[in-house]
């Protein structure tokens, strides 16, 4: 048979498409060569690609530093590079720095991600320059409030955040009120914010019902006006309950427990009354059987609707890594979490 008259079959490109993107997403290192394969491929997974970036070494923040601004070799080649570098930039929605990553890297990556939505920045200050990331980050949302302002433009400003308080407040953090959308003005947009530092370290003042006798004004999170969502690392310590009674607007409050701590932190909650749901530690039964047994204590706070999610924690790079493989994250399964809890109670 003549070669050239062979047909191959030839896939939807619906089918092709989703091949290709559950490729990607199953493994990484292969979606950067699948990129090369068509032009077709390389607009369906850059997208996926650059969507989460995680800050894993020094060479990757050197490349992709390198790749958002490219260096002027000549005009033409010049032009061509810093427009690829905008598509590039306006892809990533959600970028990681770890403890490792160098402040100065930080405060060069922030300002170039013009769609960022979803920071977390848990960057190890080291002799109070962590001051320069907090100034970039708040110029970063000025301009971003003021583009969108002017000329209806699609600038992202951050609206989920996992933040090393130590990084933005000091080590130890110098008190629990500089939280707050005045001293961090990047924080205003905030809808989810995710506190690595442990419960113990730093969220015990503000969580306990005295929190007034230490601090004056307000709870610092009820000073972040859109925050909807925040999620702690829980060491049965401090009073959930409290935060429950003077944060209303709060959807949902996650507690990231440990395996070590986990029989203390469940009783402590019993002890509280706060009702819970779990999410990979007990089945949704287990839950209700906690919770009426809470119910039969009495109190107000007991009545009212469940907005507790417990989760087990292995590490802060791993709930990221999820993302990137394009896996429900810690705020997706929350809420299936808490809805599957209303819809068996129903």
């Amino acid at each position: 048979m003549d070669p050239s008259t062979v047909t191959f079959p030839v896939l939807p490109p619906e089918l092709e498409r989703d091949i290709f993107e559950l490729a990607a997403y199953t493994n990484r290192p292969s979606a950067l060569c699948l990129v090369c394969v068509a032009k077709r491929a390389q607009i369906w997974l850059e997208p996926i690609i650059y969507s989460t970036i995680i800050i894993d070494s020094g060479s990757m923040s050197t490349l992709l530093l390198r790749t958002l601004s490219p260096s002027h070799d000549d005009e033409k080649k010049g032009q061509a590079s810093h427009s690829r570098a905008r598509t590039i930039a306006s892809r990533i929605n959600t970028l990681v720095l770890p403890r490792s990553t160098p402040l100065a890297v930080a405060e060069q990556l922030v300002p170039l991600c013009t769609n960022l939505q979803t920071l977390a920045c848990w960057v190890s200050p080291t002799d109070g320059s962590a001051m320069k990331l907090e100034h970039v980050l708040r110029d970063r949302e000025r301009e971003a409030d003021t583009t969108v302002r002017i000329t209806g433009s699609k600038m992202k400003t951050l609206t989920h955040a996992s933040i090393n308080l130590t990084t933005f407040l000091g080590s130890p953090p110098n008190s629990p009120s500089g939280l707050s959308s005045t001293s961090l003005p990047f924080l205003s947009h905030l809808t989810h914010l995710d506190i690595v530092n442990h419960w113990a370290m730093w969220t015990l003042p503000i969580s306990t019902a005295s929190y007034a006798e230490h601090e004056q004004g307000p709870h610092p999170l009820l000073s972040l006006p859109c925050l909807t969502h925040v999620a702690f690392r829980y060491w049965a310590r401090g009073s959930v309950g409290a935060v429950l009674e003077r944060c209303k607007a709060l959807r949902v409050i996650v507690l990231r427990v440990e395996n070590v701590v986990w029989g203390l932190a469940k009783e402590r909650l019993r002890k509280e009354g706060v009702r819970w749901v779990g999410s990979g530690w007990e089945s949704l039964e287990e839950c209700d059987a906690l919770a009426e047994d809470r119910m039969q204590g009495g109190g107000s706070r007991n009545k009212e609707s469940i907005r507790v999610v417990v989760m087990h924690h292995r590490s802060d790079l791993d709930e990221w890594e999820r993302v990137q493989r394009g896996e429900e994250g810690m705020w997706e399964r929350a809420e299936r979490a808490l809805r599957m809890k209303t819809l068996a109670g129903q």
